[in-house]
């Protein structure tokens, strides 16, 4: 069974389609999927495996999709969420938002870092509207396991569309 130092091959990925909130991605088969449909949004969730016994925390993948109560350009979206992110995280961004592209879509792209439950954690978040939904795509690691997923989680975020 592949774990995180070793990158699976394309035939140990799964494709995840979801047609009403327009997503599309190949994961490891190893990775636990879990959906979370709420009143806020939908959101999906790819959970790495528990490298250990011990292991307290599940690097993980997710998407959350938000549907905007009116119009919003994707800079007005990257900057209401800025702000949230300030204020629940107590973040400090090791990267300022910046324009990139994810999933075939215009996208900003920012790194932080912040705790959540008295636990440090480091995020990589993107940022895309298609239609009348934002979609948030994050990644999110224990500081120092971040550059031992990342290459995992970059192949999964190659592979993403969105509709």
């Amino acid at each position: 069974m592949p774990n995180a130092a070793t990158p699976p091959q394309a035939s140990d990925f799964l494709v995840y389609m979801n047609l009403e909130h327009g997503i599309w991605m190949k994961y490891p088969s190893s990775w636990e999927r879990i959906e979370q449909p709420g009143a806020a949004g939908f959101a999906v969730v790819f959970l790495s495996p528990q490298e250990d016994p011990f292991d307290e925390f599940r690097e993980n993948l997710n998407i959350f999709v938000e549907p905007l109560p009116q119009p919003m350009t994707l800079e007005q979206v990257v900057a209401a969420s800025g702000d949230t992110v300030l204020q629940q995280f107590q973040a400090t961004f090791l990267e300022k938002a910046t324009k990139d592209q994810i999933g075939g879509r215009p996208a900003y792209r920012t790194v932080y870092t912040g705790s959540m439950m008295e636990r440090a954690l480091k995020w990589l978040q993107y940022y895309v509207v298609s239609g009348n939904r934002a979609y948030y795509v994050t990644y999110t690691s224990e500081p120092a396991k971040y550059d031992l997923f990342l290459p995992m989680v970059q192949q999964m975020l190659g592979s993403l569309e969105i509709g």
